[in-house]
């Protein structure tokens, strides 16, 4: 499909349909045969543009806009620790994902604090960027993302906070993935690395143990400081509907979890949900523990 190419929709006595068609004298934008209609029906005209913006925009790449609407597009990946702070990739990116019709908000672009902390500082980014994901319809990740403390906390929020899609990029390329795929990559990724004949005999208990009790953590840190900044962060997103004085506790991130497995399991059951609303219920214990332990050292 060319530049040219264009999407349309059709409102018909079922529901309503969208095609896409090739801007011509023969037929110009607007103008396309109702026979040519034939993507449908849709209940809405909404959910006719979502489907023909996912069948069109990102398989086919050709669609530049579908009903003019323009999709805003959030960048993650790796950046700390990496030669320009990877800043090369992400432009490299932006460009191409441009070049497809997308409105890319691109962190790289964005100001270089000049202290040197807050550059090593996840926080700062985190409280900078995360206004900027709500306001975007897609998340789409560079190559690296898995090792990006950043990309992974920006990918569950995008996730469970703002219902967006997730797509991967790798040279041009744009993959979609579901929210179940990726955004228990956190969870699963202090995995213990056993021999599978170990793992066979496990229940959903021994494996959410094993899985909260790897050596994994140097990336997320202990569940009660990855969920403290995750409560930092929503507590700001929704200072107005807290009474003064209320936040939310690192605790409530790991309850709002559990009933996000629970409501996946009451969907479609499977045991890997099982086994992470166990595993959550153990980081809402460990987040205590940690308490405790501060308290006997003279935290307060």
């Amino acid at each position: 499909m060319s530049a040219d190419n264009f999407v349309e929709l059709l409102q018909k006595e079922d529901g309503w349909y969208w095609a896409t068609g090739s801007a011509s004298a023969d037929y110009p934008a607007g103008r396309l045969p109702d026979a040519d209609f034939t993507h449908g029906p849709f209940d809405t005209a909404e959910h006719a543009e979502e489907n023909a913006w996912d069948e069109c925009h990102i398989i086919e790449y050709g669609v530049t806009e579908v009903s003019s609407v323009k999709r805003h597009a959030y960048l993650a990946g790796p950046m700390r620790g990496l030669p320009d702070y990877n800043y090369p990739a992400f432009h490299k990116a932006a460009a191409k994902l441009r070049e497809m019709g997308f409105a890319v908000f691109n962190p790289a672009e964005q100001p270089h604090p000049d202290d040197p902390e807050l550059v090593v500082d996840l926080a700062y980014w985190m409280r900078r960027d995360i206004p900027e994901l709500a306001r975007c319809d897609l998340i789409i990740l560079l190559p690296g993302w898995q090792d990006s403390a950043g990309a992974i906390r920006e990918l569950a929020a995008a996730a469970y906070w703002f219902g967006l899609r997730i797509y991967t990029y790798d040279d041009g390329e744009l993959t979609r993935w579901q929210a179940d795929d990726l955004c228990d990559f956190t969870l699963r990724s202090r995995q213990i690395d056993l021999p599978e004949e170990e793992l066979a005999g496990e229940n959903i208990l021994q494996e959410a143990d094993r899985l909260t009790g790897g050596d994994r953590n140097e990336a997320y840190g202990h569940p009660f400081e990855d969920f403290s900044r995750t409560a930092g962060m929503i507590s700001s997103l929704f200072g107005d509907k807290l009474k003064p004085g209320q936040k939310f506790e690192p605790e409530d991130i790991g309850m709002i979890m559990v009933c996000v497995k629970c409501s996946r399991q009451r969907n479609a059951p499977k045991r890997d949900k099982l086994t992470d609303g166990a595993g959550y219920f153990r980081t809402i214990e460990m987040c205590g523990e940690y308490r405790d332990q501060f308290k006997r050292v003279g935290g307060g």
